[in-house]
């Protein structure tokens, strides 16, 4: 069961409250993702910092990396699927 843990940080050029999934030390070294997601069930948009992603696949010229995430809002877990365009150099 994934959890979250909300802390300030500059992000986009001000101070906003981001959701650490999964980690409680969010300002460690290491390797995460900080993106911007809208909840699947509620539709509430917050910022979620993600780490140790559970899938990775490539498609169609983009890799796709899945998450465990959980809404502050409405409490529901879903899979946070980000897509990176492949460099093709």
């Amino acid at each position: 069961m994934p959890f979250i843990m909300p802390f300030e940080t500059n992000f986009c050029g001000k101070t906003q409250t981001v959701y650490a999934v999964n980690s409680d030390n969010p300002t460690r070294e290491g390797s995460s993702v900080t993106t911007s997601e809208e909840c699947p069930n509620c539709k509430e948009r917050h910022i979620y910092q993600v780490y140790n992603e559970k899938d990775i696949h490539e498609e169609d010229g983009y890799e796709y990396q899945v998450y465990d995430c959980k809404c502050p809002s409405c409490r529901k877990e879903f899979d946070l699927k980000i897509e990176f365009a492949i460099d093709s150099d």
